[in-house]
């Protein structure tokens, strides 16, 4: 891989807040990232109602609100807490929204406990749904929305941070991988200990904390300045581009196994018709000589490639039935 050279930044202000529009609260949360979850609770929803030649629409509606919400939430309280820690502030090369963060606390478009607040407010409107599609469904849906709800809040904030110890990818595969297919899978058939749910979140999961680690390569400088140890700041530009390598071709090769082990029917292997997908991420990844351009376009592309991959797994078992 070719790495581009980082300038080091100089320090960014933060200018006096005004009210935001309606727009800008809008993108805060950074809705080109909220696609990434939408596709793991489609996909668990599907194949359960599949199993069960039923459908729940209410209460997979409410489950998906509810997962983005608190998604959302994690993203204003992510930038919050990289205002708190001087992150966003040292990134003056930023990817807007991709990378760098919203960068509206930085612009001046909402104080810093403005966004503080709304993300706060978000969670308790997310965990509102979960209790109330627990409590109305099925008691046992607690347990995932208590790992999603904690997994939001230590991501980003002290005392936890996993993020800045290298466990942001991780998370992000558990709550936008496993998490949503296991839990929508179980709220179409009140089960959650077949096979198939867990053979594919286990097959998205690396795809979607890629998403996580390819925007670790331009945030690398600014993570490292305030001690952010991501994982593309631990393991260097070379072992972390291996890593995103591994992590763009576990769903094809993870479902292939699967099916060839019998734990998944053979429509799985639609799959590779999102192959291209994936190349493309992993040249752009390969070839990103141009700071803006080269990451801007490697994180669309692996962006892109977890969005088609579950989406053609979903319309797979659709069909299939």
């Amino acid at each position: 891989m070719v790495v581009a050279p980082v300038v080091a930044p100089g320090t960014a202000q933060v200018t006096e807040a005004d009210s935001g529009s309606w727009v800008d609260w809008v993108l805060a949360p950074r809705p080109g990232f909220l696609v990434v979850v939408v596709g793991p609770v489609a996909l668990g929803t599907v194949l359960g109602a599949a199993e069960a030649a039923a459908w729940q629409w209410g209460p997979a509606g409410l489950a998906l609100a509810a997962v983005l919400l608190i998604a959302a939430a994690a993203n204003l309280l992510n930038d919050y807490a990289d205002h708190l820690n001087g992150c966003d502030a040292a990134n003056t090369r930023p990817l807007t929204p991709w990378a760098g963060g919203s960068r509206f606390i930085q612009a001046g478009r909402f104080r810093p406990a403005q966004v503080a607040a709304t993300g706060w407010g978000l969670l308790a409107a997310g965990v509102s749904a979960g209790l109330l599609l627990s409590f109305w469904w099925d008691l046992e849906l607690l347990r995932y929305g208590a790992v999603g709800a904690a997994c939001a809040v230590a991501y980003s904030l002290p005392p936890w941070r996993l993020q800045s110890r290298g466990w942001g990818e991780p998370v992000i595969a558990l709550c936008y991988g496993v998490l949503p297919v296991v839990g929508a899978y179980r709220i179409q058939t009140g089960t959650a200990w077949e096979l198939g749910p867990w053979v594919l979140g286990l097959a998205i999961a690396p795809l979607s904390g890629a998403v996580l680690l390819v925007n670790g390569f331009p945030d690398r400088w600014a993570d490292a300045r305030v001690g952010k140890r991501t994982c593309a700041v631990r393991w260097g530009a070379g072992r972390a581009e291996a890593a995103l390598r591994l992590a763009v071709l576990t769903p094809f090769a993870g479902t292939s196994l699967a099916v060839w082990l019998g734990w998944l029917a053979a429509p799985a292997l639609v799959v590779w018709a999102c192959a291209p997908f994936a190349a493309c991420a992993l040249w752009r990844s390969a070839t990103a000589t141009d700071y803006q351009s080269g990451w801007l376009g490697t994180i669309r592309a692996v962006i892109a490639t977890q969005v088609v991959v579950c989406a053609a797994l979903t319309l797979a078992i659709a069909v299939a039935g």
